[in-house]
């Protein structure tokens, strides 16, 4: 995805799953985002129930999600070995 999102100029791609995603892809979108300001979120079956079931906004959820990543990555690049 990373690699998709510079090839085409992007700066923010979704990706969608079945299952929540791993701790491991939370800490590889922080660090995209900190040395690319490339945003990666992920949405997972919950997220699609909770938009379809509980009629939640898809917008909100994306927003959210943006801000989590941008709240999260407050390390400094040294201290991620970038």
């Amino acid at each position: 995805m990373h690699s998709i999102l510079r090839t085409t100029g992007n700066t923010f791609g979704i990706i969608v799953s079945k299952r929540e995603a791993p701790r491991t892809y939370v800490a590889i979108a922080n660090k995209i985002y900190l040395k690319d300001n490339l945003i990666i979120i992920s949405l997972d079956k919950n997220d699609l129930d909770s938009i379809i079931v509980d009629k939640k906004n898809l917008l909100s959820i994306i927003e959210m999600k943006v801000e989590k990543v941008k709240l999260d990555a407050t390390k400094d690049l040294k201290d991620l070995g970038l």
